[in-house]
């Protein structure tokens, strides 16, 4: 028979700061996000002769800017860039810190005072889960870089965005 068991704690501690300004036609916004959290997970499957135990901390900041631009009455333009830093502090294995910088477009026009043409295009950075970057098996001298790195290797994941759609 297979028997499945976990015990999971997480903890995060999250801080923001964001500023608005607006300049004209310009509504100007940046921001800053950090996001700790301690990570300690076990498992156990039946069949299995050993215990999967991930430990360990991220730290993921973040930082925005974004401009909302109106360029005639009808006519509303949005561009915004983000850039995202992650750091696993592994204890099986050395530290790791991914990044990456993403770009986001977007525009509404006003067809009638009732019905909204909006359109937008988006990267988004997207980061392994902590417990798949930082693992060891309870026992045995196996974990991230031993086991699955020369085949994985660890790296942000860059998704496309696309939205058209109208609002009424």
């Amino acid at each position: 028979d297979n028997a499945f068991w976990q015990h999971r704690n997480e903890r995060m501690f999250t801080g923001q700061f964001d500023y608005e300004a607006q300049l004209g036609d310009h509504l100007l916004r940046t921001g800053v996000w950090r996001i700790g959290s301690d990570n300690n997970s076990q498992y156990s499957v039946g069949f299995l002769p050993t215990d999967f135990i991930s430990n360990n901390n991220t730290v993921n900041w973040q930082a925005y800017t974004q401009d909302t631009w109106r360029l005639s009455p009808r006519l509303v333009l949005c561009l915004g860039a983000r850039h995202d830093r992650m750091t696993y502090d592994r204890i099986s294995d050395d530290d790791l810190t991914l990044s990456g910088t993403s770009g986001r477009a977007g525009a509404t026009y006003e067809l009638s005072k009732r019905l909204l043409l909006r359109g937008s295009y988006g990267r988004v950075v997207e980061f392994p889960r902590a417990n798949l970057l930082a693992f060891t098996f309870s026992g045995l001298d196996l974990g991230w870089n031993s086991f699955l790195a020369p085949f994985f290797p660890a790296k942000p994941q860059l998704d496309t965005a696309r939205d058209l759609g109208l609002e009424w």
